[in-house]
């Protein structure tokens, strides 16, 4: 049997012995707490996303108003970071209304929680569940007393024994359908917990269509029907269509902030860069001869780290680096070059940018790549590669650039 049907089926069996177990009151206070649970998670959820509606373009116009200096370069990561986490939720607007939305929904749902759990203790219907529960016990409490009674008065004659056990009998079969009744409702505690699990794995299967379990999944007939009975009909294309939209909107919203990260960590230009910039161009004029000089040196005095190029394909460990560190240590990869051309250009005053992408890898393929836009005299973006200089080609604004490289992102 499938293991997802045997996990929903174990869930609804539990809740339902459990019921049998716990008798007709504990398991409708259980019930009235998951309702009551459920419908408190519903409520925070929809004042959380009212509010955060309301508050997102105060919060935005809000920190528009204040200007969000560029963190300088010996700051540490928690200045950069929370800057650069300010930056997002004023940009991105997905971003920044999950970001609310969530911090009121955990702010909020605790006291909405406890609000329906105390109403619980006040319905009418359920304190008459608790008097009876505590009526059974007092029967219990009597039926002892009646035995001890019924023991004294043995010599007083069978006949008045008789009623007794009848009311024993009629007392067992009352206990006998509390139970069953506790079971019934205990069945319908496990129907909505696997409700529940069938809609987590729902949403789960529309974020991720192509992940390896979702053909699994789908083999399962009770997934089958909770997915395809409830879920489905009841959310409309909410889930199916809107979901993703969404999701793939704050992937690239995440990406893009992302990208602009170097544009924080590279702002401030460290002394020497910027003298040895100066020293490299002081013979050129023009713009344009200017930023290939640049490339020239940058392109002839850099050396490939294949070591870090190993090191992330093995152990996937990133080796983060300034473009001060390849400065100083005179290796790096395409991203480290892309980011120390930029940071000279700019040391001189030239338009420069750092575009990712694809580019050639000579084995008819194609892998992640960076290089460099810089902007010439004449206003015209043009691109350049200082990584593949030691190739011998001159791959300063060539003709046939854009057939090796595959322009993606701009940082």
């Amino acid at each position: 049997m499938n293991w997802v049907t045997l996990l929903i089926v174990a869930v609804v069996l539990h809740a339902a012995v459990s019921g049998l177990l716990k008798g007709a009151s504990r398991s409708v206070r259980e019930l009235y707490v998951l309702i009551f649970s459920g419908l408190s998670m519903l409520v925070s959820i929809y004042l959380a996303w009212q509010i955060a509606d309301w508050l997102a373009p105060l919060v935005r116009d809000g920190l528009t108003r204040f200007d969000l200096p560029v963190p300088p370069v010996d700051a540490g990561t928690f200045e950069r970071t929370w800057k650069l986490l300010l930056q997002a939720v004023r940009d991105f607007g997905l971003l920044r209304f999950g970001l609310l939305f969530f911090i009121i929904y955990l702010l909020i749902d605790r006291p909405i929680r406890r609000l329906a759990l105390w109403a619980v203790r006040y319905l009418p219907f359920q304190r008459e569940q608790e008097q009876s529960a505590g009526s059974d016990d007092e029967d219990d409490d009597d039926d002892e007393e009646d035995d001890e009674q019924d023991e004294d008065e043995e010599t007083d004659g069978q006949q008045l024994k008789r009623p007794r056990r009848r009311s024993t009998r009629n007392f067992n079969f009352m206990r006998w359908l509390h139970s069953l009744a506790g079971g019934f409702v205990g069945l319908i505690i496990g129907g909505w917990r696997g409700l529940v699990i069938i809609t987590v794995l729902f949403v789960t299967l529309v974020l991720f269509p192509t992940a390896p379990f979702v053909h699994y999944v789908q083999q399962s007939a009770a997934y089958q029907l909770g997915a395809g009975q409830i879920i489905a009909p009841f959310s409309g294309d909410f889930i199916e269509n809107k979901v993703p939209v969404w999701t793939e909107q704050l992937e690239g919203q995440l990406q893009e902030l992302f990208t602009q990260k170097y544009a924080w960590m590279d702002a401030d230009i460290p002394a020497d860069l910027a003298s040895a910039a100066a020293v490299i161009t002081e013979r050129y004029e023009t713009t344009d001869e200017q930023a290939e000089a640049l490339y020239r040196w940058v392109g002839s005095r850099i050396s490939y780290d294949w070591e870090k190029v190993r090191r992330y394909e093995e152990d996937g460990t990133w080796l983060e680096q300034t473009p001060e560190d390849t400065f100083r240590t005179r290796k790096g990869v395409c991203i480290d070059y892309a980011r120390l051309y930029a940071v000279m250009a700019r040391a001189v005053e030239l338009e420069v940018r750092i575009v990712t992408g694809l580019g050639y890898d000579g084995r008819g393929g194609y892998g992640p790549h960076a290089w460099n836009e810089v902007r010439l005299a004449d206003g015209q973006w043009v691109p350049l590669d200082a990584t593949w200089h030691s190739s011998g080609k001159n791959w300063f604004n060539p003709p046939d650039f854009e057939e090796t490289h595959v322009r993606r992102e701009v940082l």
